[in-house]
């Protein structure tokens, strides 16, 4: 699964990252928060109302957020947007 570590001003595709299929669409979004760093996370998921206590979290001490995929060949993924000492990092899984 390989994304473009650059991504400055450039609009990218997202395709399935198991067979390349182009046909993709978004769906869940997640957002996942801590009140300080390595504190707790809660989970909110835009258009509800409150947050949730989770023990789920992609980054391991800061706040991240996921994207839910469905690609028209089949495939279910996520994107995960994290950060990490002052860096912004994708991942997909």
């Amino acid at each position: 699964m390989l994304v473009d570590s650059i991504m400055q001003g450039a609009e990218k595709d997202v395709h399935c990252p198991y067979c390349g299929n182009e046909n993709t669409h978004h769906g869940r979004v997640e957002v996942f928060e801590r009140d300080k760093e390595d504190g707790e996370t809660f989970m909110k998921i835009p258009g509800s109302d409150g947050r949730n206590r989770t023990f789920i979290n992609p980054s391991k001490r800061r706040g991240a957020i996921r994207i839910n995929f469905e690609g028209e060949c089949g495939h279910s993924f996520r994107m995960d947007i994290i950060q990490h000492k002052g860096d912004t990092h994708i991942s997909f899984n």
